[in-house]
């Protein structure tokens, strides 16, 4: 089984905050071998001319398909974060830009686990993994901003759903903070693709616990119902989904978005 072959190609130039937002910047790049293993993109300090902070990321392949199963970046203040892909890439064909929770940061490494997608042993077919980072600054600044529409309630967070079933999680910051308050009502709005949401799990910061079975199909725009919480008013640390997008037959890349609010 042939390693990864780690390629830190950091084509940066010196550009201003403004001129930083929304411009894609290439962070380094991985040769994806036939067996899957898993490899490192090590960026420079923070701040320097090879790294700028970022709060999208994109990956963008080459040379031959590609499966890319799961990207783990860490982050230079300590934390981290899984990103679970399991995409088949075609050479030439780029993922969606990804976001990061938490504003604009900039990552000390990018661990890649996947494997290139070539019909019986060829050592020597290798696929190039390019990944590309971009400061969306005003994407972070909605996303951690509270909607206070009276319909909507205050929009909590989103998380994202692929075609095949799975677990994930939406983490919210401390209580009574810009981004989280107390709250007795909680409802779905499903963004890009219809999803089946199979059970919820709600958990507060002061450790009580709710779960709800849904087993529904939603649909682009369709909110669910005013889901009341039992009890009083509290400040949930974590919500649990598992579900998956609804879309037809196998289409990489097809994720629904869960958005999440909550009302007093």
């Amino acid at each position: 089984m042939k390693p990864f072959l780690i390629s830190a190609l950091f084509l940066l130039t010196l550009i201003s905050p403004a001129q930083a937002e929304n411009i894609a910047v290439r962070l380094g790049s991985v040769q994806v071998a036939e067996r899957t293993d898993k490899d490192v993109i090590n960026l420079p300090p923070c701040k320097g001319k090879g790294n700028i902070k970022v709060n999208s990321l994109q990956i963008r392949v080459s040379k031959k398909p590609v499966q890319v199963d799961k990207l783990k970046v860490v982050f230079y203040n300590g934390e981290s974060q899984l990103l679970t892909v399991k995409k088949h890439f075609k050479p030439g064909q780029q993922s969606r830009w990804i976001d990061l929770k938490g504003e604009a940061r900039c990552i000390q490494k990018i661990v890649f686990i996947g494997d290139t997608d070539t019909k019986g042993f060829k050592p020597k077919k290798q696929s190039s993994v390019a990944v590309f980072g971009k400061a969306n600054t005003k994407q972070a600044t909605t996303a951690n901003t509270p909607s206070k529409d009276k319909t909507e309630g205050i929009r909590l967070g989103s998380v994202r759903l692929g075609e095949e079933k799975e677990k994930t999680s939406l983490k919210l910051p401390p209580c009574n903070s810009k981004e989280n308050i107390k709250v007795s009502k909680v409802r779905l709005v499903v963004k890009d693709h219809p999803a089946e949401i199979n059970r919820i799990k709600v958990i507060f910061y002061n450790g009580d616990e709710q779960f709800f079975p849904v087993n529904k199909h939603l649909k682009v725009n369709s909110p669910s119902p005013w889901v009341d919480l039992k009890g009083d008013q509290r400040c949930i640390k974590r919500i649990v989904f598992v579900g998956d997008a609804d879309t037809p037959g196998f289409r990489p890349g097809k994720q629904a978005k869960i958005v999440v609010h909550g009302k007093k």
